[in-house]
């Protein structure tokens, strides 16, 4: 465990090998185990572990949320939800469960039970800017700008770092017409974070309504090289 708090993965696969090898039931072990794949990117390896902690202790909601994490990863969400809804069913207290949970519902479509899952993961930790972004998204999806809004200023004050909150900001400004405005939250959401594909699109957007095409293609082709649509 000290050797995979450290990030020296593979010495810890190691020794969690040994002590799996000395006792297959060790849950622990499978779960650091899999913990390790998937810092290294192997999410089958890291599901397969999982697996196999829950099968030791079947009531452990870390496993499942962890193996959860690794569906995420892998773009099988309907797999997530379910490992997200086995995690919140033996321990509802994390709020980053709900959060998890929320953002796969979005992914498939289902935005009202995304914002119900990013409103407990809001009722059990209020500070996190994060949630209120992908809340915030999902009411200008929606088209409740005012809830949106309010997410996205909240974002701002619990983390003035914060690049979704300004390019949420930029959202609802270039909507209500003020692609001046738009374009220094989407310049401020870049600062913060360059490879923002959404925030340059946004803001290509914003320059094709102002007119100016040379710089809405330049963004566009920004974005497009981040991996945006």
């Amino acid at each position: 465990i000290a050797l995979y708090n450290k990030g020296q993965y593979d010495l810890a696969i190691a020794k969690f090998d040994h002590a799996i090898a000395i006792d297959p039931h060790n849950a622990e072990a499978f779960g650091y185990r899999g913990l390790a794949w998937g810092q290294k990117d192997n999410y089958d390896r890291a599901i397969t572990d999982y697996g196999s902690a829950i099968a030791i202790e079947p009531k452990n909601s870390s496993y499942y949320s962890a193996r959860a994490f690794a569906w995420t990863a892998k773009n099988d969400h309907k797999r997530a939800i379910d490992d997200f809804g086995k995690a919140i069913e033996f321990d509802s207290t994390y709020a980053s469960n709900f959060h998890g949970r929320g953002i796969s519902r979005m992914i498939i479509g289902d935005y009202d039970g995304a914002i119900a899952d990013y409103g407990k993961a809001i009722e059990l930790d209020p500070n996190v800017a994060k949630v209120h972004v992908d809340r915030g998204i999902l009411w200008v999806v929606k088209g409740d700008l005012k809830q949106a809004q309010a997410d996205f200023e909240t974002a701002i004050r619990i983390d003035r770092n914060s690049p979704g909150g300004y390019y949420g900001r930029g959202l609802l400004r270039a909507r209500a017409g003020d692609q001046d405005g738009a374009i220094t939250s989407f310049n401020q959401a870049i600062k913060l974070y360059p490879r923002y594909a959404d925030a340059y699109t946004a803001r290509s957007l914003a320059w094709a309504a102002k007119g100016d095409l040379k710089r809405a293609k330049a963004d566009r082709k920004k974005a497009l090289t981040l991996g945006g649509n």
